[in-house]
């Protein structure tokens, strides 16, 4: 059978030879990762708030680099870019502006678009990142328990996604286990509904309350 060209560059016995990979995966991604970040900090807040259908052919890396830095972030170890990613994750930075409105990770549930939208520590949250980046966010002010995103909060979208540690961050961090909203209603309805059976222990491990229903008071 024929090696793929990333078996050949990451196996240690390619075709059968004791040598070392040609490539380490792991900085491969980060360094990608940190590509992507830089290309998407170059717009400087100019991208629209209704995407110009031109910006694919004036920047034919953006919707790449939106779309896929999280992505790479997700298989390394992205310790040495969390200042890089720390500065990229800013309420008020034209970057993650930027990166929303050129491709919103959240829009993947196809909810109203006149969803409030999520703050940094709910997009880290969903993207289960980093639970060390969403400390620092934290600890400079971030309110875990803000209303917005699809999910509602951050919670709800750790949950619906299944990152454990990020939760359990939250929850050390005063997140609200019962808050209802979003497309879910609770975040143990969100980890249930998404089959996150890990994370429904998690949660009902840590006080969440199986017996409200959504929309009740």
């Amino acid at each position: 059978a024929h090696f793929t060209v990333k078996e050949y560059l990451s196996e240690s016995k390619s075709l059968g030879h004791d040598w070392k990979p040609l490539l380490d995966a792991n900085l491969a991604h980060r360094l990608i990762c940190q590509a992507c970040i830089a290309y998407l900090q170059l717009f400087r807040g100019t991208v629209p708030r209704w995407r110009n259908k031109l910006l694919g052919k004036e920047y034919p890396l953006a919707r790449y680099a939106a779309k896929h830095w999280v992505t790479h972030a997700r298989k390394t170890d992205i310790t040495p870019l969390e200042d890089m990613i720390l500065g990229f994750f800013q309420p008020k930075s034209p970057t993650f502006r930027d990166w929303v409105r050129i491709y919103d990770i959240d829009e993947r549930l196809n909810v109203s678009k006149g969803r409030r939208p999520g703050l940094p520590t709910y997009y880290v949250a969903y993207a289960g990142l980093s639970a060390s980046l969403l400390q620092k966010l934290v600890e400079q002010g971030e309110n875990v328990n803000r209303y917005g995103g699809s999910y509602g909060n951050a919670l709800q979208a750790a949950s619906g996604q299944g990152h454990d540690t990020i939760i359990q961050t939250l929850l050390d961090n005063g997140a609200n286990i019962n808050a209802q909203g979003g497309v879910y209603g609770t975040a143990l309805l969100a980890a249930s509904a998404r089959g996150q059976t890990s994370t429904v222990k998690l949660l009902l491990d840590s006080g969440a309350d199986p017996n409200i229903q959504y929309g009740s008071a």
